[in-house]
């Protein structure tokens, strides 16, 4: 009898510290986390969205302008610091200015696409947007090859420099961390 009853005491204590300890971890890994450094140009509707036959995945965020003032959002797409993407395999992506840079590029898998409102990317390393009070801009990204297993963009940064009425307010980096990829 004393015997059961010590296995069942071991057994309940294994089973409270799992359920209590391991979610409050799992959460904290796989949340969603937005970091917008402006106080009033906030990011909000954030999706990942993949297609299985292709690979391709679409992220897409809406940045609104809560300033009492004209907001010139200017992204800045080039090196991988400034902007980049890596995922949960640990591939990382980056826009390819130059075909040519093989050493800039190495490592790094391209991004064919990218709008941010009705501007899209052409050569240029930035896209601009200019955005009046209460007003939104869609920015979209497309990724190509993205291997379907991938659950997850565990990071996403962008670099924004914003200017009030044409006046430079500042420079400065919005970090997406942990957006889990739908895949239709």
């Amino acid at each position: 009898m004393r015997k059961k009853m010590f296995l069942a005491v071991v057994l309940l204590t294994c089973i409270i510290s799992i359920t209590v300890g391991f979610p409050a971890s799992a959460q904290s890994i796989s949340e969603l986390k937005i970091t917008a450094p402006f106080d009033s140009l906030g990011l909000t509707a954030v999706t990942a969205s993949g297609n299985v036959k292709t690979g391709t995945i679409e992220v897409s965020m809406i940045f609104k302008n809560n300033y009492s003032k004209m907001a010139g959002v200017s992204l800045s797409l080039g090196g991988f610091p400034d902007f980049g993407i890596t995922d949960a395999k640990g591939r990382k992506y980056k826009l390819h200015t130059d075909g040519n840079a093989v050493n800039t590029n190495k490592g790094y898998q391209d991004i064919p696409f990218i709008q941010f409102g009705d501007k899209k990317f052409t050569w240029v390393a930035t896209v601009a947007q200019q955005i009046p009070p209460t007003e939104t801009r869609k920015l979209i990204v497309r990724i190509n090859k993205l291997d379907r297993s991938t659950g997850a963009i565990t990071d996403f940064h962008i670099r924004c420099i914003l200017s009030l009425d044409y006046g430079h307010i500042g420079d400065k980096v919005y970090k997406i961390e942990n957006l889990k990829v739908d895949w239709n």
